[in-house]
């Protein structure tokens, strides 16, 4: 008979074992063992063990994009962090559920999740998490459009990334800022920091930093009109997505290469890219993605003279900026009320 140490042990080990192969982007083995391991934590009574794993197989779920069973699961941690009075996870569990409330499209929820989760841990003085969570609060204020608090949020997080000395805090804030950037249409500005995040991503051994900087260099190359560069970027950001099982960067990277292609001339080609984006995003849950999608399948109508059907896209996308509170929504109902909509492109 095996010991309740020598089973503690066992699942500690597969705890591990799920960790390493997270940090090299082999999800389906990170998930495997994670399992197993939650499996043995919840036979022996281990809550602490249970609310590590299922905190850590919510994360790799968010970046697999099955958001309802990350949901499931950090949900789960969450009860047990409060259940245990541990602080630290709940801080964790928070974040994690703010960034699946952003994919499924609840923004405000989400940022009163970060908001709490970055109080706590400045209270707490959990300067990790705190950066963490300062990064994903800037995060979603670009995408709201409220650009100097996002600037502000971010240039804390480098600050604590210095102070800790942290290569993973600094790296993920040149990331951030590049996004900011990009956002802010300063292209030089953003290649260069995304340029900084990837030669860390490769010091570090991070195939998921590498998918996500090698894409958004990708874009930026693209808005400098190096179209080919960005191609090439773009798709060797698809093959580490579909390496690793990155369901929302596979998404992604198919919506960039559809822009690339859609620069460079071939609006058929360029479809069939949107249209995988589409499939993946409607799979995944990503309402932002689905509307990015049929709005950048419109833009491919309008040039062929699918006006009819480009419009449809359109008020469908509207319709789903509307769900999650995308100021896109207000820039597409200005463009349908344009007189000359028949003569404009996305």
């Amino acid at each position: 008979m095996i010991s309740l140490g020598d089973r503690q042990g066992q699942a500690n080990a597969l705890g591990n074992l799920g960790l390493a192969y997270d940090a090299v982007g082999n999800f389906d083995r990170a998930l495997s063992a994670l399992h197993e391991a939650l499996k043995i934590f919840t036979e022996t009574g281990n809550l602490y063990g249970q609310e590590n794993v299922l905190g850590e197989i919510g994360s790799i779920l968010i970046k697999k994009g099955a958001y309802q069973d990350a949901r499931s699961y950090i949900e789960r941690q969450l009860l047990i962090s409060n259940q245990l009075g541990d602080q630290f996870g709940q801080s964790m569990a928070l974040d994690n559920l703010a960034i699946v409330n952003i994919r499924l499209g609840d923004l405000t929820r989400a940022q009163e999740y970060f908001e709490t989760s970055i109080a706590r841990d400045h209270e707490l003085g959990f300067r990790k998490s705190e950066a963490n969570g300062l990064g994903n609060l800037g995060n979603l204020l670009v995408r709201l459009g409220m650009f100097d608090d996002a600037l502000a949020a971010y240039e804390s997080q480098n600050l604590i990334g210095r102070e800790l000395n942290s290569k993973v805090i600094q790296r993920d804030s040149f990331t951030n800022f590049g996004n900011y950037y990009l956002a802010r249409s300063e292209y030089h500005k953003a290649l260069e920091h995304f340029q900084k995040a990837l030669a860390l991503d490769q010091e570090l051994d991070d195939q998921y930093g590498e998918e996500v900087d090698t894409l958004n260099a990708g874009t930026a190359l693209r808005f400098l009109g190096k179209l080919e560069n960005a191609l090439k970027s773009h798709q060797h950001a698809l093959e580490i997505a579909q390496r690793i099982g990155d369901r929302y960067g596979e998404g992604n990277a198919f919506a960039n290469i559809g822009s690339d292609y859609r620069g460079l001339g071939d609006l058929e080609l360029a479809q069939k890219y949107f249209e995988r984006h589409l499939e993946i995003a409607t799979e995944i849950g990503d309402i932002k993605g689905q509307a990015d999608a049929l709005q950048n399948q419109a833009s491919i109508d309008l040039r062929a003279d699918r006006i009819e059907q480009a419009l449809k896209r359109l008020q469908e996308a509207i319709r789903l900026y509307r769900q999650i509170g995308s100021p896109e929504a207000d820039k597409l109902e200005r463009f349908l009320s344009s007189p000359n909509t028949d003569r404009l492109h996305v």
